[in-house]
């Protein structure tokens, strides 16, 4: 009889420890953890698309007002610069910083949206083959499933693309607010001014602004039109601005005399107005041609937003009375405005 020694003994017991298990328990275990990391890693991978939270800094300077100038910079001209272009990987395309980071504190409902619906399409796509590589007990590789599972991916890429979109249009929105802070105006016939230019970032909270642009004669049209309002859009807080495509004499004349009665402000930088226009003009319909010929208005609101925009004659009446409500109230003893300059002189 032989006896077994101790020593063989414990080297069989370590040997039967090192043989895999296949216990169920443990390949239920590893089975999570592989659906648990392909998830961990499907979330961080649609968090990159997602555009960066702004710093501490940089939000303080949105909220106190520091993105509506784009000109003034920082230490750092690369870094700080709110105007400087940023490439944005979902519109393959570049956007003004502070466009960007107003975007990423504005609507972060949306970013959601975009990560939710854009990450179930991925999840839906490849539940196939997930669940016969981690779960071989769970079938859904059927007809039916593979059906369910291909109009789900679909659904969801289609509520993301839509998503999209819509966040193109919103970047777009800002991004042309933001360029339209930065036009100056100035008003020749105010005697605190001094004909002064200003930025319309810097009217934010004291004035609204309609701008008009198109030919002499166009223009000297709409400023009959406008001038029978002249009083309510000083109640509104108006600064008319009308931007000519050419010149006349005639259009000259007018707006020399409609500056110095002080309801028309004069545009500081006529080319960079023209040249607004037309980028917005032919984004929409891909000419330029309707600024110089059949006339282009749009309205900003007292926080600089836009309330109103179109092609051809002004709405006096429709603007003024739904988007440019009174500030102040005019009181019934107020004189009424005078017809013309004999009757003012009068």
């Amino acid at each position: 009889a032989t006896v077994a020694s101790p020593g063989g003994d414990c080297n069989a017991r370590l040997h039967h420890m090192q043989q895999p298990s296949s216990s169920p328990l443990l390949n239920r275990t590893q089975r999570s953890s592989r659906m648990l990391s392909l998830a961990i890693l499907t979330s961080h991978g649609f968090a990159t698309l997602a555009p960066p939270r702004p710093t501490v800094a940089e939000a303080t300077r949105m909220r106190d007002g520091g993105i509506a100038r784009s000109g003034a910079t920082m230490s750092a001209p690369d870094e700080y610069d709110l105007a400087a272009p940023k490439f944005d990987l979902l519109e393959m395309r570049s956007f003004r910083r502070d466009a960007t980071l107003q975007y990423a504190v504005s609507q972060r409902s949306q970013q959601l949206r975009i990560l939710f619906f854009a990450s179930s399409a991925v999840v839906a796509a490849a539940a196939p083959w997930a669940a016969g590589a981690l779960l071989p007990d769970v079938s859904i590789l059927d007809a039916r499933g593979l059906a369910g599972c291909a109009a789900a991916s679909l659904l969801f890429g289609s509520l993301a693309a839509r998503e999209r979109g819509l966040r193109g249009k919103v970047l777009l929105r800002m991004e042309r607010e933001l360029a339209v802070g930065d036009l100056q105006i100035s008003q020749t016939g105010s005697a605190l001014g001094g004909g002064r230019p200003r930025a319309l970032s810097a009217l934010r909270g004291e004035r609204r602004v309609v701008a008009i642009s198109g030919s002499p004669g166009w223009l000297l049209a709409e400023l009959r039109s406008a001038e029978v309002y002249r009083r309510r859009l000083e109640q509104s807080g108006v600064a008319l601005v009308c931007v000519a495509f050419g010149e006349e004499a005639a259009w000259a004349d007018a707006s020399r005399a409609a500056e110095a009665a002080g309801w028309l402000w004069r545009p500081a930088d006529a080319s960079g107005w023209r040249g607004y226009f037309s980028d917005i003009l032919t984004a929409k319909d891909g000419s330029a041609k309707a600024a110089a010929e059949e006339g282009a208005f749009f309205a900003l609101s007292l926080r600089g937003r836009s309330c109103a925009s179109g092609v051809g004659r002004v709405p006096w009446d429709e603007l003024l009375g739904t988007k440019l409500p009174p500030i102040e109230p005019l009181s019934p003893s107020d004189p009424p405005a005078p017809a013309s300059e004999e009757e003012a002189a009068v």
